[in-house]
């Protein structure tokens, strides 16, 4: 870059962006359904006023399952497999207006 004997340059050092989770809650719409022999729940994600955060692919710029990214498809919701041992699983969410949820699941597979 060619600059007159008046300018400078100045670096900056780089500030990394620290995002506060919002708390969010992983809802069952009470709607199942089998997906290669196995039975699958489904659940939405809500914010703290209630309302759904779509998880579909186009608003969301990731999903992740205890750390673990996950493909988004056409969904709003998630569909959560049986084949998931029992326990607490903790979904991160960020949109791609860049809010970001965390959001726990107490998971009992379907008898």
């Amino acid at each position: 870059m060619d600059r007159s004997p008046n300018q400078i340059e100045i670096s900056f050092p780089y500030r990394k962006k620290v995002l506060t989770p919002s708390p969010a809650t992983l809802n069952p719409t009470g709607r199942e359904g089998e997906h290669e022999g196995v039975n699958h729940t489904e659940f939405e994600l809500l914010d703290g006023a209630g309302a759904r955060i779509s998880l579909a692919a186009g608003a969301v710029t990731y999903i992740k399952k205890d750390g673990v990214n996950l493909t988004p498809d056409d969904q709003e919701t998630i569909w959560f497999s049986d084949d998931n041992l029992a326990g607490e699983y903790i979904f991160e969410v960020l949109t791609v207006g860049g809010k970001f949820y965390t959001a726990a699941l107490d998971w009992i597979p379907t008898p």
